[in-house]
C-alpha cells in the first residue's frame, strides 16, 4: 500500500448519511492538500474516492499500517482493538457522536453546540443535489413518511392513530435493538436517502441525535421536511425555522405539523433549512478546520 502522512480509520459502519459526511471532509481536506488514506472497518460505497475496506488487508499489511504507517491518524467512531497500539507512537485525533464519549485522541465534534468543554469543532460537509421540487416534484401520493426512531420508548402513545389518519404510506429506518412499531415496513437506511432523492416525503424523528441531526440535513438538501421536537442540533444545522416542531407533546399539535409538513408549509421549511446548509457549511470550511487542527497537532503553527 502507498505511504501516506494521515490515515482515518472509519470504525462500526456508519450510517449512509453520516458515511456521506465523512467523505465529504476527507475531500475537503485533500483539496486543502492533506495527504489523507481512508481506511473503513465497513464497506467504503457511501465514503466514495479512494476508501479501503480494512477486511480487504492481509495480516501483513495491516500490521505495517497499525506499526509504521502515519505521522497521524483520525479515528471516527469506537477504537478498535488495536487502536492504543497506534497511540503509542503517532498522535491521533477522535470524532465521536456518542452521547458520552470516551475520547481515545483530540476531542472533535461536529456540532458546535456539543463542543462545550473544548472540543474542537468540524463544521459537517454535504454533497448538493437538485431537490425534487425543483426537478417537477413527485406526485403527492408517492411522497411517504419516513420514521427514524433510534431509542426505545421514542414514540408517544397515539402516534399510531395519527399517522393512520394521514393516509400516507410509512416505513421505518431499522436501529440495533429497536423493535419496529405497529408492524410498520423496513426500509433500509439506503433505500431511505435513494427515496428523499426519488419522491421526497417526510421525515419524522421523534428523538433527535447527532447522526440524526445528519441525516435531516441529508433530506433537507433532498427537499424533505424535518418533524421533530425541539432540538439545539436541528436548531443548529438547520435553523430555528428550518423544520417542523409541535407546539407541544400533545397528539393534536402532532397531528397538524405532519399534515403541515407533506404541504405547502413542508416545503417552505425544507427549502428555508436547504439555503442555511448551502450558505453555512460549504465544504471548505470542514477542509479549513481540518487543516487548521492537523497543521496544530503537527506543530506547524
Amino acid at each position: 500500500m502507498e505511504r501516506h502522512a494521515c490515515y482515518w480509520f472509519v470504525e462500526d459502519s456508519p450510517f449512509p448519511w453520516e458515511s456521506e459526511v465523512i467523505g465529504s471532509l476527507a475531500a475537503a481536506a485533500r483539496e486543502r492538500g492533506e495527504d489523507i488514506s481512508v481506511l473503513c472497518a465497513g464497506g467504503t460505497d457511501n465514503i466514495g474516492g479512494d476508501a479501503v475496506s480494512w477486511a480487504s488487508l492481509n495480516a501483513m499489511e495491516r500490521s505495517l499500517l497499525i506499526g509504521t504507517r502515519g505521522s497521524l491518524w483520525h479515528l471516527w467512531g469506537p477504537p478498535p482493538k488495536w487502536w492504543s497500539a497506534v497511540r503509542l507512537r503517532v498522535r491521533t485525533v477522535h470524532s465521536s457522536m456518542d452521547p458520552v464519549p470516551q475520547w481515545r485522541g483530540h476531542p472533535t465534534s461536529l456540532f458546535r453546540c456539543k463542543a462545550g468543554r473544548g472540543e474542537f469543532f468540524i463544521p459537517p460537509a454535504f454533497e448538493y443535489r437538485v431537490p425534487m421540487e425543483q426537478d417537477g416534484g413527485a406526485p403527492d401520493e408517492t411522497k411517504a413518511l419516513v420514521l427514524a426512531c433510534s431509542r426505545s420508548g421514542g414514540l408517544y402513545p397515539g402516534f399510531r392513530d395519527i399517522v393512520r389518519q394521514l393516509g400516507k404510506s410509512v416505513y421505518s429506518l431499522p436501529f440495533p435493538g429497536i423493535s419496529v412499531p405497529w408492524s410498520i415496513p423496513l426500509a433500509s437506511h439506503g433505500d431511505a436517502v435513494r427515496r428523499f432523492d426519488r419522491t421526497g416525503g417526510v421525515l419524522l424523528i421523534p428523538t433527535v441525535t447527532e447522526s440524526l441531526a445528519l441525516l435531516s440535513a441529508r433530506a433537507a438538501l433532498s427537499g424533505v421536511p424535518t418533524v421533530a421536537p425541539s432540538s439545539p442540533f436541528l436548531a443548529e444545522l438547520l435553523g430555528d425555522d428550518g423544520y417542523l416542531c409541535p407546539a407541544d407533546n400533545a397528539l393534536s399539535g402532532w397531528k397538524n405539523v405532519l399534515e403541515d409538513a407533506f404541504g405547502e408549509a413542508g416545503r417552505g421549511v425544507a427549502a428555508r433549512a436547504r439555503r442555511r446548509i448551502r450558505e453555512n457549511y460549504p465544504r471548505e470550511r470542514g477542509g479549513e478546520a481540518l487543516e487548521q487542527l492537523y497543521q496544530t497537532l503537527r506543530g506547524e503553527k
